[in-house]
């Protein structure tokens, strides 16, 4: 079963598409034969505390990555050239962008592609592509600003300047048994 369409001037229009990160669309000799976005969330297990209530069920929900299954038919004589761009893509984890239907999802990186040959299926293949959405962060990191201006003087309170360790601290546990040991084995002994 193939999803493309034509509008009659032998340029397929597929409604589902693979494409680079600057939106330029690869894998265009394979056909895809299914795509099957996985968006889900994982919920707590503890019970959901309510005051008066009312309580916020969203705070209780992480969204998860998204992985997609991709199934292709790569047609024969395209086999040793397909596989090798598609074992490129996930060897220089190159994010990659699916488009479908009903939404475009982003930051997809490929992360398995186990494929089956079959004796019907001489020269043709079919490659399983599994992907995973890999999720970016901006953290902003400012120092400590208190209300009070007289708080000022305890806003670094939590840093500690580093002190050269004493020969003592140098020592490792060994040494330490070895040097101590003639005290220690008299009193065992």
């Amino acid at each position: 079963m193939s999803f493309n369409l034509s509008l009659g001037q032998g340029e397929p229009l597929t409604p589902i598409g693979i494409f680079d990160k600057d939106f330029f669309q690869i894998l265009i000799d394979c056909t895809i034969l299914r795509v099957q976005p996985k968006p889900n969330a994982t919920f707590t297990k503890h019970p959901i505390e309510t005051v008066q209530n009312i309580s916020t069920v969203s705070d209780n929900r992480v969204l998860n990555q998204t992985e997609i299954e991709i199934d292709l038919f790569i047609p024969p004589g395209q086999v040793e050239n397909l596989y090798q761009q598609i074992e490129a893509l996930y060897l220089n984890a190159t994010p990659l962008i699916i488009q479908t239907q009903e939404r475009t999802f982003e930051s997809q990186f490929i992360y398995s592609i186990p494929y089956e040959r079959t004796a019907e299926m001489i020269n043709a293949s079919i490659i399983n592509i599994k992907t995973i959405e890999i999720q970016f962060a901006t953290t902003l990191v400012t120092e400590y600003q208190p209300k009070d201006p007289l708080d000022k003087q305890q806003s670094n309170r939590g840093n500690l300047q580093p002190t050269p360790a004493t020969p003592k601290q140098r020592q490792t546990t060994f040494q330490n048994i070895v040097e101590g040991g003639n005290n220690l084995i008299k009193k065992i002994f």
